[in-house]
């Protein structure tokens, strides 16, 4: 299948090329449930506990795929945890460097060895779907690109900038993902919508744990504007009401992108929407914890309650499953009453 580009900036951003039909997406998560029957068991349950150690969050929202999709999209995601631990677990950046040029070699083997050659069962597991599936490699390498630009500590100088290590290390993930869920083309931008906002509301809620470890992820010329030296903040973080002001103008891009991420939504298959919209609506309160403590990221982390979660997968499904029945509702009646 053809690839196509349609990125957020003027970076690269690449998803797959399919028909619209039904049929077609039926098609594609029946290749992910043959692609499922040919993986172990085991190796499958080594993705699950990965996947529910790495993210709380995104394994709930996982519970709410169907079937079909829920096995892939967790394979798919343990794959990128191990990918993210190769640079957070080194023991020096000489190390991350390293693990990241034998990470690089990993994904063009899993597209091209046989997948019981493996030792890891993410690798096993994750090759298998990839080949079985045709997954597009691009987007690995994509997500290999942002963990190298983590690795050597690159800093953004703008918004822009920004954007473009966002699609790298989320945005691609929601290309892949679309793929895996057989969304049709014009659902693909949208997702890398909904990655970028989610990356940049972790950026804003990660201020102080990112800067005491030395890092830092918002644009430098926000920064300048609100005379905030990178370099002394860096050695010191303390909050202050300009580096709140820059919090509160990084979850407004975010809540930008949240917006225009819904239309995409209403685009994926319908089994798929309550899972991806109620990720969505837990990322979104991340933005409402954080403006109750003043937009102070550097003292406290915000955090969403499993109660809070559940509410919010509630609502999800109501606006999934019982509001559009009750607009069906309300259009028929007209129709009734004037026969």
């Amino acid at each position: 299948e053809k690839e196509y580009w349609r990125p957020l900036t003027k970076g690269q951003s690449a998803s797959i090329d399919r028909s619209e039909t039904t049929e077609s997406r039926m098609n594609e998560q029946k290749k992910g449930e043959d692609a499922i029957s040919l993986i172990r068991e085991e190796d499958l349950q080594e993705c699950v506990k990965i996947m529910k150690n790495g993210s709380k969050s995104f394994f709930l929202a996982s519970a709410l795929l169907p079937k079909s999709v829920r096995p892939p999209i967790t394979i798919y995601y343990s794959w990128c945890r191990t990918m993210d631990d190769a640079v957070d677990e080194a023991k020096d950046i000489n190390e991350a460097k390293k693990n990241l040029q034998s990470e690089r070699k990993r994904i063009d083997e899993l597209w091209s060895k046989d997948p019981e050659s493996f030792e890891s069962a993410v690798d096993r597991a994750f090759s298998r779907l990839a080949q079985s599936c045709d997954l597009p490699k691009f987007n690995c390498e994509h997500l290999w690109e942002g963990n190298l630009w983590d690795c050597e500590g690159k800093r953004y100088n703008s918004l822009e900038d920004l954007i473009q290590y966002c699609e790298r290390v989320a945005s691609s993930v929601g290309w892949m993902s679309s793929a895996l869920m057989g969304a049709p083309k014009d659902a693909y931008h949208y997702a890398g919508q909904l990655g970028a906002a989610m990356q940049l509301t972790n950026i804003a809620r990660d201020v102080g744990e990112d800067a005491r470890k030395g890092k830092i992820y918002l644009p430098l010329d926000w920064l300048k504007e609100e005379g905030i030296d990178v370099d002394e903040f860096l050695s010191n973080p303390q909050f202050s009401p300009a580096m709140g002001r820059i919090v509160k103008r990084l979850l407004r891009e975010a809540d930008k992108l949240y917006e225009e991420s819904d239309v995409g939504i209403k685009k994926l298959p319908h089994n798929c929407q309550l899972a991806i919209l109620s990720a969505s609506r837990i990322y979104q309160h991340i933005r409402d914890s954080i403006a109750k403590q003043d937009f102070d990221t550097i003292s406290n982390r915000a955090y969403t309650s499993l109660l809070t979660k559940l509410v919010l997968v509630a609502q999800a499904f109501w606006n999934v499953y019982v509001t559009p029945y009750y607009q069906n509702v309300y259009q028929y009646i007209p129709s009734i009453r004037s026969s």
